[in-house]
This record gives C-alpha cells, sequence and structure tokens, in this order.
C-alpha cells in the first residue's frame, strides 16, 4: 500500500472511531435521564447496554470471519447504516422490550461492524511493520469522540432532551461515515489479500481452515489473552455506563459528570498513545500490565473514600487506562499467532471484551438496585484488577519487559 494511502486509511480510520465512540458512550449520559423520564429502574434500563453488549459480542467472530473474505469497507458502509437506523428509532421507544430491540438489537449489529475490530484490521494491513503506534493513533478518535461528541451531546440532552439527541447523533454519523467511507473505496482496495503479504510472528499452526483456527483458540495463550480482554471489557463498560451516576449521586453536579465521561476521553488519548509505543518497543504484556496496575490503585483508592472531588480525579485517571488494551489487540494476535487469521482471532478476543462488559454494566445496575450504591462493584473492580494484573504477565511471562529486537 502506497504511504499517502496508508496515511489517508489512518485519517479515514479515526474519524470513523470518532462517531463510534460517540455513539457508544452516548448511554451513559442518557441513563439517569432516560430512567427517570420513563420511570424505569436502572437495571431495568441497562438491560438494553446489556443486551447491546451480548449482540455485539455474537457477532464479532462473525464479522471477523466476513472481514477476512470479502471487502471490508463493504462491510463497513452497511454496518454504518444498520447502526444509524436503531440508533435513531430510539427517541421513539416508549416500553422497555422497544429499547432493547432497536439499541440491543439493531444498533449493536450494526456497531460491531464498524468498531475497533474493523478499524484494528484496516491499519493493521496498511501499517503491518507499524501496527502498535498505527492502531493508538487510530483508537485517539476514540478518545476524541468521547470527549467531543459526548461534551455536545451532554448539552443537547439538556437543552432537547434524549430523544432528539438521539436523532441528531444518527444521521450526523450517517452523513458523515458514509461519503467518507465511498471515497475511500476510490483510492485505496481492501479486499483479502494473501497471508504472506503481511509480517508477523511465525507460528507452527496452518492456517488454511476452521479446524486449524480452532487449534489457536483452544490453546492456553489464547486462553489467558481472553482472560484479560474479559476482566478489561468488564471494568470499562461498567464505568463508561455508571460513571456519570456514580458521581451524581455522590454529589457532583449533573451537568459536569456528564461531561466527566468525556474528559475521560481526554486521558485516554495519553494512555492510548503510550500503549502504543510500548507494545512496538516491549511484548503488549507489558503495557496491559502497567494498566491493571494503575487500575488497582483506583479502585483501592475509591473505596476509601466517596468525595465528589476525589471521584472525579480518580475517574480521570480511569480515563488513562481506557482505551491501553484497545490499540494492542492486533499486537498481540500477530505476536502469538501470526496474521493470516487476525480478523476472526481479534474478532474472538473483541467478543470476550463485550461480554465481559455486557456482564459488567448490567451487573452496576443490579448492585445500585439492590444495595442503593456501587460500592460492592468498587470493591470487586479491586479484585479484577488484580487478576487482570497476574493474567497479563503471563502472557509472555519473562519475555514481557524485554524489548523488542530491531529487524
Amino acid at each position: 500500500m502506497a504511504i499517502k494511502n496508508a496515511w489517508f486509511t489512518l485519517t479515514v480510520a479515526f474519524i470513523v472511531l470518532f462517531f463510534s465512540s460517540g455513539l457508544r458512550f452516548a448511554f451513559g449520559i442518557v441513563l439517569k435521564p432516560m430512567s427517570e423520564d420513563l420511570g424505569w429502574a436502572r437495571a431495568e434500563t441497562t438491560m438494553a447496554a446489556t443486551t447491546f453488549f451480548v449482540v455485539s459480542a455474537l457477532v464479532m467472530p462473525i464479522y471477523g470471519r466476513l472481514i477476512d473474505r470479502y471487502s471490508l469497507i463493504r462491510i463497513m458502509i452497511i454496518s454504518i447504516a444498520i447502526t444509524s437506523l436503531g440508533f435513531g428509532l430510539v427517541a421513539i421507544v416508549q416500553t422497555p422490550w422497544q429499547f432493547i430491540f432497536f439499541y440491543g438489537i439493531v444498533f449493536a449489529l450494526g456497531h460491531s461492524g464498524f468498531s475497533i475490530l474493523a478499524v484494528s484490521v484496516m491499519v493493521g494491513r496498511a501499517f503491518p511493520n507499524r501496527a502498535g503506534i498505527a492502531n493508538s493513533i487510530a483508537m485517539s478518535g476514540f478518545g476524541f469522540g468521547q470527549l467531543i461528541i459526548i461534551s455536545v451531546l451532554t448539552l443537547i440532552v439538556f437543552e432537547v432532551g434524549w430523544r432528539i439527541s438521539h436523532v441528531y447523533l444518527a444521521v450526523g454519523a450517517a452523513l458523515v461515515l458514509i461519503p467518507l467511507l465511498l471515497f475511500q473505496a476510490k483510492f485505496v482496495s481492501f479486499l483479502p489479500d494473501s497471508p504472506d503479504r503481511y509480517e508477523g510472528h511465525p507460528t507452527e499452526f496452518s492456517s488454511s481452515s476452521v479446524p486449524h483456527l480452532l487449534r489457536f483458540t483452544i490453546s492456553t495463550k489464547f486462553a489467558i489473552l481472553i482472560v484479560v480482554y474479559a476482566l478489561c471489557g468488564f471494568q470499562d463498560f461498567f464505568m463508561a455506563t455508571h460513571i456519570a451516576s456514580f458521581a451524581t449521586d455522590n454529589g457532583v453536579r449533573d451537568q459536569f459528570a456528564g461531561n466527566l465521561l468525556a474528559i475521560m476521553g481526554v486521558f485516554a488519548l495519553a494512555g492510548v498513545i503510550i500503549a502504543g509505543l510500548l507494545g512496538d518497543r516491549f511484548k503488549a504484556g507489558f503495557p496491559t500490565v502497567l494498566c491493571f496496575l494503575i487500575r488497582l490503585v483506583i479502585f483501592i483508592l475509591i473505596c476509601t473514600s466517596n468525595q465528589p472531588a476525589f471521584i472525579v480525579i480518580l475517574a480521570f485517571s480511569y480515563g488513562f487506562t481506557f482505551l491501553i488494551t484497545a490499540p494492542l489487540t492486533v499486537v498481540f494476535v500477530k505476536d502469538l499467532f501470526g496474521t493470516p487469521k487476525m480478523g476472526a482471532l481479534i474478532g474472538i478476543v473483541n467478543m470476550v471484551h463485550q461480554f465481559g462488559g455486557a456482564i459488567g454494566a448490567y451487573a452496576g445496575g443490579v448492585v445500585f438496585d439492590q444495595t442503593g450504591s456501587y460500592q460492592l462493584m468498587m470493591i470487586f473492580m479491586v479484585v479484577l484488577s488484580l487478576g487482570g494484573l497476574i493474567c497479563s504477565y503471563f502472557i509472555h511471562g519473562s519475555a514481557t519487559f524485554r524489548r523488542r529486537l530491531v529487524t
């Protein structure tokens, strides 16, 4: 791929994740006003988010297989159209089952096809030798979307309500992304290429069939990898779904609490870039260990105090870790298994991450409804952080902290 086309692809990837992030994190802003407007319990409202994560998880491996076989651009365009339809129709919901259908099923079916999985493969193909830092730059679009779109959405929700906000965001995403991808398709082909085009870590497994793909997925290394991403997903989506509500419950002003999630995106930008640099210079396990170590400290401190200022500071600190593992998925897969089945393997990893997120988002709502606070969840987060730290180390073992050999 020509250098100019590679950089253009990186720009497109950034913009795609900018909107993908805004669409996904919007739920955390509308959770409380939507629940109060419709008279739903938080667990009842978050059931749609849980369904979204489960459906997303189930279709991730399917998208991975499709990406390995068909035009990536075409898959993404169709996905964006479905996403905008489902997200926009949330504006007319009156009952929980309608919300579950439009948001949890339709929106989820589309969103999975143009989020981190598709973009990771797109950027990995464009920058085979610098997948870590290239994906980090693309993933920074996720942080900017979290910052800018969520900040604007917070204002819109307070001005015109959560219903119209869904329409604005759905239409805006479609009008920007579909023409952009159609334009990109004129210059860059993303039909699947032969495996030998990409550089990857040699592996003893043949990759020509589904049985060989199964041999990858039942290996010990892959099992540890999916545990790491399941724990990460549980924490990330619990925080994304409940941090604004947790903050307002503990005395943070409503509008500032809404912007809290957005400002976390600023800190995520620094974290994702540092993760990419470390992932290219060391094994991907190194920045992942650091991620869970930081989270361990954060959640221990949250358990000691619920003062508003303290919550804000720790939320920003968590934001730094929010996207650290995102650009590392492709690096983990390339290091451990090579690249011929990259789409399918990344799809499985993202599926597990989404399943973890589904449980985390719903568990937060249930715990709050049963106890009236999130304290038990914060204690549980300490345990998960410790588990993630240990598992991250054992993916590469003692090689985790060794510098890569430059070839």
